[in-house]
């Protein structure tokens, strides 16, 4: 009972620190939002990152960082309490990411955009789903009850709920939106199915199931030509472990890429944008159980460890011009 109420504490001084951080700097920049101080460190330089191209956004101990795997130069982001959930916009000038709200840096105007507001009961929950378009940022809450999906009109700064689905009774988390816009991804009771991107408007919805089998899925990626998906199966054997699958859109060709004892596992598996590569981060072994990332090809092989000091929920930006 006391460890309840300790953690009910917890939450809410959390709750009022970051509202109060969160607010105590805010002014109002062209971009329409909000905007609140970045601060930016830069980082030594990783090396030995030959024949990657883009960049990784990732989470860090409630930071952003960011790498660029064609130079190493690596830059450490703050400026609101427990960053986490780093996702690029195809233009690769912001990262949307989440802390009770939903937040961007901008990195045209070196500033963070406060992009939706906390009112204690839709809590914002990640990731976050760009459409093709850039005007629409849909996102999960964790609401009980009505439809737990949002979109943000990035254009006119406008918020609205909305179905998903037609029926509106299903309660599938929005995993990923496919680099071509045509297909999402999504998760339900710890499976994977598929939607044509087109139901967010006509509401005429056929969903595919692609996983099966009674293992947990975590998180997913989509491919950026929507023939394969990578994603993390979990299961419980004497201790928890986690591993990277990849499988065919149409649920068929499923692949193990890892075999990892517990208490090492795998988690947060993305694919690069031009489909060549998979990032991810693996736990350690060590007591505080901190991850790392490394990159490795899309059929499991050459892995490369990334980073030494930490690192989550990767998300790979590469110039859209690079991918044509």
């Amino acid at each position: 009972m006391i460890t309840k109420q300790l953690t009910k504490i917890s939450y809410l001084c959390l709750i009022i620190c970051t509202f109060l951080v969160s607010t105590s700097s805010i002014s109002y920049g062209d971009s329409g939002f909000p905007s609140l101080p970045l601060y930016q460190t830069e980082l030594p330089a990783i090396e030995n990152l030959d024949g990657y191209s883009g960049k990784l956004a990732y989470s860090n101990d409630g930071l952003i960082h960011t790498l660029d795997l064609e130079t190493g130069e690596h830059i450490r982001y703050r400026g609101v309490p427990g960053m986490g959930g780093p996702t690029w916009s195809a233009d690769g000038q912001f990262i949307y990411f989440e802390s009770l709200r939903l937040y961007r840096i901008n990195l045209v105007d070196d500033q963070i955009d406060v992009l939706t507001q906390f009112d204690g009961f839709e809590v914002p929950h990640g990731p976050f789903v760009l459409d093709p378009s850039q005007q629409w940022l849909i996102y999960h809450s964790l609401a009980v009850g009505i439809s737990p999906y949002w979109r943000l009109n990035l254009a006119t700064v406008e918020e609205e709920r909305f179905n998903l689905l037609a029926s509106g009774k299903f309660d599938y988390g929005v995993v990923k939106w496919s680099g071509d816009g045509q297909t999402i991804l999504l998760k339900k009771d710890g499976h994977l199915y598929v939607i044509a991107a087109s139901c967010v408007e006509t509401q005429d919805c056929e969903v595919q199931q692609v996983t099966s089998g009674n293992n947990d899925i975590l998180n997913a990626s989509i491919s950026h030509d929507e023939q394969k998906v990578v994603y993390i199966r979990s299961w419980f054997d004497q201790r928890f472990t986690s591993d990277i699958y990849t499988i065919n859109i149409n649920g068929t060709n499923e692949q193990q890429l890892t075999n990892t004892l517990s208490p090492i596992g795998e988690g947060d598996a993305e694919f690069s944008p031009n489909g060549e590569f998979i990032v991810y981060r693996q736990r350690n072994s060590d007591v505080n159980r901190s991850s790392n990332l490394f990159i490795m090809r899309a059929d499991g092989s050459e892995v490369t460890q990334i980073t030494t000091d930490g690192g989550t929920e990767p998300d790979w930006w590469m110039d859209p011009a690079d991918l044509e």
